[in-house]
């Protein structure tokens, strides 16, 4: 019963604000408009700055599991976007602008949003410390893999200058590398202007899962049900499944595993959508996977984390 709690605990308040965010738009107490402007802001302040303070506060910090995590993500996520594309390639007769949408599906996770609330709800801000050094990895990792998917579906050569540009230019990665620096240089940050940017990036979470939910939208879904049945499957059971078994066999546990759940077992990244549409992939599809991943992995990583807890894994 304990374990049905715990995993409770984690899914419940994410599906409140979720449901909050869906709400505030059907009665018309926000608009998407707004919630557009409202999620920029927060990409740009409040979520940096939540990474930022994870890193600069990281204390009791196992440095050879942190290591262990990061590796694991670093070698298997490119491993999986290759599987799935070679799979896509022999075996689908789809057209590419799909086959593109369904690959980066199965390896981009809603890493910044999703997967960081689930870490704050399971450890706190402990957690949240330990995330953000996986989140410095795996931002750019997956953003560069989505792009390398997406333009050789495209049938475009892709420019490494403008990769790296991209990567640098992502607040959440400047964040966490000057979190990285503060850390390591022991900079101490008066109370009068750290009290203020912690209050702030508390924020981050909570409205950043409000703005999710309000967009969620579930009218255009019947005509490529089974596409995202498949896409759903790859990217909320079978991703997770292998991840999770190398972290177990490479002796991750706890915490440590926990993060590596939080990263993998996520949906779909809202981003993923809108770089498919910029990138002439099917935009509907990977709206549609964005929104029925997010729903699907409240049921999957809620018996994930029973499933694991049970076996006594985190």
């Amino acid at each position: 019963m304990s374990n049905l709690l715990f995993s409770f605990n984690v899914i419940f308040p994410l599906f409140v604000l979720l449901f909050l965010g869906n709400i505030s738009v059907k009665f018309k107490w926000t608009d998407k408009k707004t919630l557009n402007s409202l999620n920029k802001f927060i990409f740009r302040l409040p979520l940096p700055l939540l990474l930022f303070l994870g890193i600069y506060n990281m204390n009791n910090v196992d440095i050879k599991s942190s290591i262990k995590m990061i590796t694991i993500l670093v070698l298997i996520i490119p491993l999986i976007a290759i599987f799935t594309s070679l799979i896509m390639n022999k075996k689908s007769k789809l057209p590419n602008s799909q086959k593109g949408v369904l690959t980066q599906a199965c390896f981009r996770s809603n890493i910044m949003i999703f997967g960081v609330t689930l870490i704050q709800g399971m450890y706190g801000d402990i957690g949240v410390s330990i995330f953000s050094t996986l989140v410095l990895f795996a931002v750019p990792l997956v953003n560069i893999l989505a792009v390398f998917v997406l333009e050789s579906y495209r049938g475009h050569d892709v420019s490494i200058y403008s990769l790296l540009l991209s990567v640098f230019k992502n607040p959440l990665v400047d964040a966490a590398l000057l979190g990285i620096l503060f850390y390591l240089t022991k900079i101490e940050i008066p109370s009068i202007i750290l009290n203020p940017i912690t209050t702030l990036s508390k924020t981050a979470t909570p409205i950043a899962f409000i703005i999710l939910g309000g967009t969620l939208e579930f009218e255009s879904i019947k005509k490529n049900y089974k596409l995202i049945i498949l896409g759903s499957i790859g990217k909320l059971i079978i991703t997770p499944l292998i991840l999770i078994l190398i972290g177990i066999a490479s002796g991750l546990e706890g915490i440590y595993l926990g993060c590596l759940i939080a990263a993998t077992a996520s949906p779909v990244a809202v981003s993923s959508f809108t770089m498919a549409k910029e990138m002439d992939g099917d935009g509907d599809l990977a709206a549609q996977l964005v929104i029925l991943t997010t729903v699907f992995s409240l049921i999957t990583i809620f018996l994930w984390l029973f499933i694991l807890k049970t076996l006594m894994f985190i």
